[in-house]
């Protein structure tokens, strides 16, 4: 049975992988996902943090069920679209972010993903959301929201029976 936080996981990965093979942030300890507490500040203000917003269904679920001597296994195939945010901070985020912009729909980032079981499907435009921090200091941030695809992959084992029968009643009105 596939766990979500696998799923949660190898799309982190893939985002990563694709980050450090198109962009100039290579290092992966700059790189940090949404919603974690306890994030260390970065003195350099260069980093990211990746955020899976939300999933949906594209279409219905795929079900497959494989019959044996002995059993039935049932797999379940969801194909989901998720919106994922990428912030990039400081002195490089507008160039990193349109860098994912362009390459968000080509060969080279959906071979870059392939491995984890995701695709990227497109991008929206960069959007600069600098801001004002704490220190009263403009902090520079862009912002890409990209929508990628995936399966959740269900297997279990099923029930069922070896054998049948039927009677035949002949009812009189």
């Amino acid at each position: 049975m596939s766990d979500p936080v696998l799923v949660q996981d190898s799309i982190f990965k893939a985002i990563k992988d694709v980050i450090k093979n198109f962009t100039s942030l290579t290092d992966e300890t700059k790189m940090f996902s949404g919603f974690s507490n306890r994030i260390p500040e970065d003195k350099a203000n260069d980093y990211c943090v990746i955020s899976i917003l939300n999933s949906s269904r594209v279409s219905t679920p795929r079900v497959e069920r494989v019959t044996t001597e002995e059993d039935i296994t049932v797999n379940v195939s969801d194909p989901l679209r998720c919106l994922v945010q990428i912030d990039f901070y400081g002195k490089y985020a507008q160039n990193r972010a349109e860098t994912i912009v362009a390459m968000s729909r080509t060969p080279e980032a959906v071979s870059v993903c392939e491995e984890y079981g995701v695709t990227p499907l497109y991008s929206d435009e960069a959007k600069n959301l600098t801001g004002i921090s704490g220190e009263s200091q403009y902090v520079l941030r862009y912002s890409v929201d990209l929508n990628m695809f995936y399966n959740v992959e269900v297997t279990f084992e099923g029930s069922g029976f070896d054998e049948a029968s039927i009677t035949k009643t002949e009812v009189i009105q």
